[in-house]
């Protein structure tokens, strides 16, 4: 992963106008989630593999939340939704990102579906279920990020390289969209118990959060 230079946003010291509302915003409108005038071209896009939706509490504080940061940068991708304003999932291939009491690793998640389907991606080169998961997480290891692919096997068990370009056409995920709850802890019950989110939705965790005395795990919470 490659990160541009920032430094040019430290000379700006003037507030901008969003385009859309006309309001005063510094950098970005955390309403519209679009970029100021001053910014707009010097803002990166960012092309997901995947659809994210982003369901925040009514009171959280806009200007406080970091899910603007997503969909500013990632606008084709990313939808931010004011709960209870949200669609439906039914009948579509969503995980709901949330440490609630059924809530299992997405390691463990992604094994389970790598030994019932048991099949390969049908990329141009035959890469197999199991690199495109490598090369989703990105091993922590890996600190300069400098290595844009994973060794994969085709289905003669030949060495290939996957690159992230062959992940973002590939079809062969059993998902297409990630659900996150942006609220505090205290406001989180009421949304996770929603019906809309609680039938029909894998809840999976990432991995485990700690910081200072507190330590978040799957199941952490009794709802």
């Amino acid at each position: 992963m490659r990160i541009d230079d920032s430094s040019f946003l430290d000379c700006i010291s003037a507030r901008g106008t969003c385009p859309t509302c006309k309001r005063s915003r510094k950098y970005y409108c955390y309403t519209c989630y679009v970029p100021v005038k001053e910014v707009s071209e010097r803002l990166p896009k960012v092309s997901l593999p995947i659809k994210i939706d982003i369901i925040k509490h009514p009171k959280e504080v806009d200007g406080k939340s970091t899910s603007a940061h997503a969909a500013v940068l990632a606008p084709d991708d990313v939808k931010i939704y004011n709960y209870p304003d949200f669609p439906s999932y039914e009948n579509e291939k969503v995980l709901l990102i949330f440490p609630g009491k059924s809530a299992i690793p997405f390691q463990e998640w992604w094994d389970q579906q790598i030994h019932l389907h048991e099949y390969h991606c049908e990329t141009d080169s035959n890469k197999n279920l199991r690199s495109s998961f490598e090369l989703l997480n990105h091993k922590e290891t890996n600190s300069n990020h400098q290595n844009t692919s994973v060794p994969c096997s085709d289905q003669n068990g030949s060495r290939d390289r996957l690159s992230f370009k062959d992940m973002e056409k590939s079809s062969c995920l059993p998902f297409s969209k990630v659900i996150f709850i942006d609220c505090t802890w205290r406001q989180s019950k009421a949304m996770y118990n929603d019906p809309r989110l609680k039938k029909g939705l894998k809840g999976l965790i990432l991995m485990p959060y700690s910081e200072g005395p507190i330590l978040i795990r799957p199941g952490s919470y009794p709802f």
